[in-house]
């Protein structure tokens, strides 16, 4: 199912289907858990930089950290923070040119021209976080969309994966597709979390490979809610593959206690 926001336009072949989609930003101090919802133009899974998370251009923000945009590396440690300087502020900050600038720059009124950094690259599948401390915005995301299923990888001892729906259509957990002959050790092994805009989380599930179904009195492979998984209460009724939904453009973060994995999601196209 297309997300509401979402434009394709297909041309043949139809793996170069071309579109955009807006994804809400919730305002006051709200955050979005974001992912690009399509790749560059003629480059397979390369990566984004921050210029495509597009910002309205007529959006007004009142000081340099009123929209904050945070990447973070599997170590779960924050790699860089970036604050959106609109047009309308430019000048306040001496600055002649709209985009992302380092926050920590901003905040202490030190940002120049140099410092622009449209041109941080983010590898494809990766999501970020981003905090809006004004009134409701959007983003926009243009480009390619995937015309075949991807596979990200998964980082183990107890890394975390910062990744999501990386398509313009509405996935089920069960789309999350993990290798059927990965053997993990315990019921929370590989944990697949779900924020909400409050930061809080909104549900949190765990992967049951084939090799441990038996272990856990389950006959079905998948996603289970990770507190029945711990306490050894899940049965197959419990299985979340079909009535969880992963928005298009949402992030989850997924932590693997074992070995290095792979997680692979469907081609959005079929």
């Amino acid at each position: 199912m297309k997300s509401p926001g979402t434009y394709i336009s297909a041309f043949y072949p139809i793996t170069n289907a071309v579109g955009y989609q807006n994804q809400t930003l919730v305002g006051n101090n709200g955050v979005t858990w974001a992912i690009s919802t399509f790749q560059q133009i003629g480059k397979t899974l390369e990566a984004q930089t921050l210029e495509s998370f597009g910002v309205p251009t007529d959006q007004s923000f009142l000081s340099g950290d009123s929209l904050i945009l945070e990447i973070y590396g599997s170590d779960g440690k924050l790699e860089g923070a970036y604050s959106f300087v609109d047009e309308a502020n430019t000048s306040t900050y001496g600055l002649t040119k709209t985009g992302w600038y380092p926050l920590e720059k901003m905040q202490n009124w030190e940002a120049t021209d140099d410092d622009l950094a449209n041109n941080v690259v983010i590898p494809f599948g990766k999501g970020v976080v981003i905090t809006s401390g004004e009134s409701d915005t959007s983003l926009t995301f243009a480009g390619q969309v995937l015309g075949e299923e991807v596979t990200f990888d998964v980082v183990g001892n107890n890394g975390v994966t910062w990744t999501g729906n990386t398509t313009p259509v509405d996935l089920k957990l069960g789309d999350f597709a993990i290798p059927v002959d990965e053997s993990f050790l315990s019921g929370d092994s590989l944990v697949l979390e779900i924020y909400g805009s409050d930061g809080k989380l909104e549900g949190a599930y765990s992967f049951v490979d084939e090799a441990n179904t038996s272990t856990y009195g389950l006959t079905s492979t998948g996603w289970y809610p990770l507190e029945k998984m711990q306490n050894w209460e899940a049965t197959d009724d419990d299985c979340a593959n079909t009535t969880v939904i992963i928005p298009a453009g949402k992030m989850v973060i997924i932590t693997s206690g074992e070995a290095d994995t792979t997680l692979t999601l469907p081609n959005p196209m079929k």
